[in-house]
């Protein structure tokens, strides 16, 4: 990584794999380098989606990827239990709280105690927040298209499939 400019040129990065593969070969023959290999391209994929996200959609409205994911969530499932939010999107108790707490602040999100227990935190979509992430959906949705379109509908359908399997994990292979 070139600390003068604070990112990594997509050679070096496909030069850093390559060297990668064989330096595992060399250090852990044992080891199985095609995962390692697999999963750094999963990595990959997600990092420079999302951060292509959130400069070619996201920035219009003040949102960074996790603001969005909550919001997303809520706009989708409607009045959610923080602890509910956390498994639905996967991120950690302690983003979501601090997401949360930025997106009260911005008067997207309303945090309210559950009626059945006061402890429990209610998160629910305001008015502001309701139209904002509608229209920050609509700009999503097209970087998703983009993404997406160098892949044939097949090519999505196995992709989809696959990425499925990896996320259940071996309980549901």
């Amino acid at each position: 990584m070139n600390a003068t400019r604070g990112w990594t040129p997509p050679q070096a990065f496909w030069a850093y794999l390559e060297a990668a593969r064989q330096r595992i070969n060399e250090r852990a023959p044992d080891a199985d380098a095609f995962a390692s290999e697999l999963n750094m391209m999963l990595n990959r994929a997600s990092d420079t989606i999302v951060r292509d996200f959130e400069s070619a959609a996201l920035r219009d409205y003040d949102l960074s990827w996790s603001q969005y994911r909550v919001l997303h969530c809520l706009w989708l499932a409607g009045p959610l239990e923080q602890r509910e939010v956390v498994e639905v999107t996967g991120m950690s108790r302690a983003l979501v709280s601090s997401t949360v707490k930025l997106l009260t602040r911005k008067q997207l999100v309303t945090s309210t105690c559950a009626a059945h227990d006061g402890r429990v935190r209610q998160l629910s979509l305001t008015e502001v927040g309701e139209e904002t992430i509608g229209r920050a959906y609509r700009a999503q949705n097209a970087r998703e298209v983009w993404w997406v379109d160098t892949l044939t509908p097949a090519e999505r359908g196995i992709l989809l499939i696959l990425l499925r399997k990896l996320t259940r994990g071996k309980a549901d292979s």
